[in-house]
């Protein structure tokens, strides 16, 4: 009786142990380490569904095992992040180490040589390989055909994990889908593109007037090959991007055109059209995960597109209780708060400069003579531009210690003047702005790029008229920053 009940003691006690998650990140000053849980089926790397947690002594902290079926979790430290597997029941360990040259990532649980293969993976942005494919050989049976065999390579070393029963099926199911959908995406960008080249200015050196017959004839056939309505796809990173594509290229304009008739899609209904055509083909949960993801995405972009808040009552209206909104109200708060501040007028701190008064960018530096300045490139359509704006506060207040004056370069065209000042007011952007003329645009472009395109953000260190540092650090990196700018303030 008495053996009875410690065996029963102990099996209780066994299973009220909180499987774990346990993370330990060493050679790097991060303090912190968060793991990002999934939302529903899926997990999507910016909703960042979790909380941080500090690192111990040991440089380690330990995250509850909440997963109630099999998915993947982020381990996010810094500004990177590993892809991990986890099932329900089990606990597992990551180890970073960025002390070497190179990341050392291991694993520990019954899929550690899985998720080992899974991190090592190389996949760059989809377009980006897309266009690899293209530049090596533009026939589009040599592209499918790289496409295809680059995808059985990585999937391979998962069949053979699978045989030997290194991995588990619920491991191989989502691993064998993220590589499938990625490589689906792929794909259907190189052939999306050949079509877009058509929207083109007829001067681009891109531009192409029709899409070649072959490019036309495979583009269902990459619905084929990868198909949209596979329940598990959902899963798979790049199976957003991919219907994105989908919906907006060859559904809502392609297809439209091949009939004889006019692409819906302007300006002004863009996010309508799209929205609608996702609702139109899909159903169920993955209509639910694509439309939030949609939104999302669009909102992310913090062009303040009125349109979205419309789509985000049809959105919560339609799925009263959805996992997703919580993700999403923010965004849509941001930007109605954005055009209530629209209607007001700049302040006396928020100066705009006679854009005609400057042909170049020496013709500007004469302004600062006898001044220090912090210089941002940037413009209303790049995000990364505006995230840095939330750290302006405590940039403005250390500029003002250090009598260094601030300069903002929009890059923005003419039609984007109303929503350059708008953000200027929403932002809280004091210093000096100027958008540039075509003339000063040119300019810079032939200056600091290659003459052809640009990239921003962008930021400079300027003194007494003269550029000190065109390639400066951004807010973000308040403390390297400073010292930067210590260093040319002080000089003499």
């Amino acid at each position: 009786m008495k053996n009875l009940f410690l065996f029963l003691l102990m099996v209780t006690f066994c299973a009220t142990q909180a499987q774990t998650i346990k993370v330990t990140v060493v050679g790097n000053p991060d303090s912190t380490v968060m793991v990002s849980f999934p939302t529903g089926d899926v997990n999507y790397f910016f909703w960042k569904n979790g909380s941080p947690k500090a690192l111990d002594k040991n440089r380690t902290a330990v995250y509850a095992n909440t997963l109630s079926k099999p998915s993947n979790v982020f381990v996010v430290s810094g500004k990177r992040f590993e892809n991990v597997f986890v099932e329900p029941g089990e606990s597992i360990e990551v180890k970073i180490d960025y002390s070497a040259k190179q990341k050392v990532v291991s694993f520990t649980g019954k899929n550690a040589a899985g998720n080992l293969l899974l991190n090592k993976l190389n996949h760059p942005f989809y377009q980006y390989k897309a266009n690899s494919y293209f530049k090596q050989d533009s026939a589009v049976g040599a592209v499918k055909s790289a496409v295809l065999r680059d995808m059985q390579k990585e999937l391979t070393p998962m069949d053979s994990l699978l045989k030997l029963k290194q991995i588990t099926p619920a491991f191989y199911k989502y691993a064998s889908t993220e590589i499938r959908y990625y490589y689906g995406a792929v794909y259907g960008a190189a052939v999306f593109v050949q079509y877009a080249r058509g929207s083109f200015p007829k001067g681009h050196r891109d531009y192409k007037a029709t899409m070649d017959p072959e490019y036309e004839k495979a583009w269902p056939e990459v619905f084929k090959l990868f198909p949209l309505d596979d329940p598990n796809a959902v899963i798979a990173s790049d199976f957003y991007d991919y219907v994105r594509d989908y919906i907006s290229w060859y559904k809502a304009v392609y297809l439209k055109e091949k009939a004889g008739l006019k692409s819906p899609v302007t300006k002004e209904n863009n996010h309508e059209v799209y929205y609608a055509e996702i609702e139109r083909s899909f159903s169920g949960s993955t209509q639910e995960y694509l439309l939030a993801h949609y939104l999302f995405n669009e909102a992310m972009e913090r062009d303040y597109n009125q349109q979205l808040v419309k789509l985000y009552d049809r959105f919560t209206t339609r799925f009263p209780n959805s996992k997703y909104t919580t993700f999403l109200t923010p965004l849509i708060n941001e930007s109605i708060a954005f055009h209530a501040r629209s209607k007001t007028e700049l302040n006396a701190e928020e100066q705009v400069l006679d854009r005609n008064a400057y042909a170049s960018f020496d013709a500007l530096l004469k302004n600062y003579k006898d001044r220090t300045v912090y210089v941002d490139l940037w413009a209303t359509w790049c995000a990364p531009c505006k995230e840095e704006f939330a750290f302006g506060k405590e940039l403005k207040s250390y500029l003002k210690s250090k009598n260094i004056a601030m300069l903002y370069i929009s890059m923005d065209r003419d039609d984007a003047d109303e929503q350059w000042k708008n953000m200027i007011k929403f932002y809280g952007l004091t210093g000096e702005h100027i958008r540039v003329s075509p003339s000063l645009q040119k300019d810079i472009i032939n200056r600091f790029y290659d003459g052809k395109s640009y990239s921003i953000p962008r930021y400079m260190i300027i003194k007494n008229g003269k550029i000190l540092n065109d390639t400066a650090m951004q807010p973000s990196d308040k403390e390297k920053l400073y010292k930067q700018i210590e260093s040319f303030v002080e000089a003499k």
